[in-house]
């Protein structure tokens, strides 16, 4: 009899001593949080282990650029590659037309015009057409000569940014593959920086010249002579013929795996903007990306202004957010990784925020952490998370 008591006193020890073990996680985690924050700790199946706040909107930073991840997937398929198509015109102009490739980058244009130099040998202008994208009025974008306030487009080059460093009284390009062309030469003076990566411009127009200008240096170093000039026009599907359409070597998997790692603005709103577009026809805009979005994963604990998570006007609950990890369940390896965990952070002043997944034994953890008040706590609430997964 008393060994059965023994028993018993040592189980209800153990549950008491379980359940005052979780309540302090649980209570560490309230202690943090102001009125403005909000944490939610859920399971794969959709249980909840710990919520606050989690139905109040809350601006998220760059842990959007998850939901924009997700839109662009559903849309488009994770093995979509974007194209530029290449036209000449019956009095020999070269017309370009850009679908908002986010990896247009040097390399690329060098291959694209490396298969475009041997159909022709001489053009007079090169003429570009942007007209698949409208300009994008992007809130809390300064267009200043950060680059992750790059402008988007729709024929853009490098990620609408350009690398140099000082070299004795002059610079040069910091990438090999990339010359610095004399275009863009104001902008690095202008900059004061002896070295770096700045945003190219902010006038849309000059963005756009600037990745003809790129295209003409690769056309004539694979020996295609350019007698004319590079300005804007647009496609006349009539009487112009596509003579090649280049499709990036860059599935939308890798371009995603890259927006998520680094945190790239720019490379976010491309995707936004062109998912707005597949779905409701160009020319691409903010709207139609966000009604894009809304009509995917609802309007319910979510606005969206951009795709990026530079907006303040973006706002989403804690609630929605841990819905949409649920459904990101199937790319959660695109996510940047540390240790067990798989995750995307966000960061504006006085906002700081981390979405992801925690696994341990084999089983992940969905939680959502967003502080638009006691932001200084991240780490120590990141660390009480961890606690109560265990």
């Amino acid at each position: 009899m008393r060994k059965k008591r023994f028993v018993y006193s040592l189980i209800i020890f153990v549950l008491f001593f379980i359940c005052m073990h979780s309540f302090a996680y649980a209570d560490s985690i309230s202690r943090l949080l102001g009125k403005n924050d909000a944490v939610l700790i859920g399971t794969d199946a959709g249980k909840i282990l710990y919520k606050k706040n989690i139905y109040q909107k809350l601006v998220p930073a760059s842990s959007l650029k998850v939901i924009t991840a997700l839109a662009a997937i559903n849309y488009f398929g994770e093995d979509f590659y974007f194209k530029t198509d290449f036209y000449v015109t019956n009095d020999n102009n070269l017309k370009v037309k850009g679908y908002g490739d986010p990896f247009l980058i040097s390399q690329a244009i060098d291959d694209a015009t490396s298969d475009v130099a041997k159909k022709i040998n001489s053009i007079n202008d090169v003429i570009l057409d942007v007209s698949y994208f409208k300009p994008a009025e992007i809130n809390g974008n300064g267009k200043s000569f950060h680059a992750y306030e790059s402008l988007n487009g729709a024929l853009c080059a490098n990620f609408n940014s350009i690398t140099f460093k000082k070299k004795g009284k002059g610079y040069i390009s910091a990438e090999a593959q990339t010359p610095l062309l004399p275009f863009v030469m104001d902008r690095v003076i202008s900059s004061g920086m002896t070295k770096g990566r700045i945003s190219l411009t902010p006038d849309y127009d000059k963005n756009a010249i600037y990745a003809g200008k790129l295209l003409g240096y690769f056309l004539k170093k694979h020996h295609c002579n350019i007698r004319g000039k590079v300005k804007l026009g647009e496609i006349n599907s009539a009487k112009d013929e596509l003579i090649h359409t280049f499709y990036s070597p860059y599935s939308l998997n890798k371009v995603i795996r890259y927006m998520l790692y680094y945190s790239n603005n720019y490379v976010a709103n491309q995707l936004f903007l062109a998912t707005g577009a597949k779905k409701y026809g160009s020319p691409a805009d903010l709207e139609k990306g966000a009604k894009a979005i809304y009509e995917y994963l609802g309007t319910s604990g979510l606005k969206i202004d951009e795709g990026s998570g530079l907006s303040r006007e973006n706002g989403v609950s804690a609630a929605k957010m841990y819905r949409i990890l649920l459904k990101f369940f199937p790319y959660y390896k695109l996510m940047k990784k540390r240790g067990n965990d798989y995750y995307k952070t966000g960061t504006l002043n006085g906002v700081r925020a981390r979405i992801g997944y925690l696994k341990k034994k084999d089983k992940l953890f969905p939680y959502v952490i967003i502080l638009n008040d006691n932001w200084g706590n991240i780490y120590k609430v990141i660390k009480a998370v961890r606690n109560k997964i265990g």
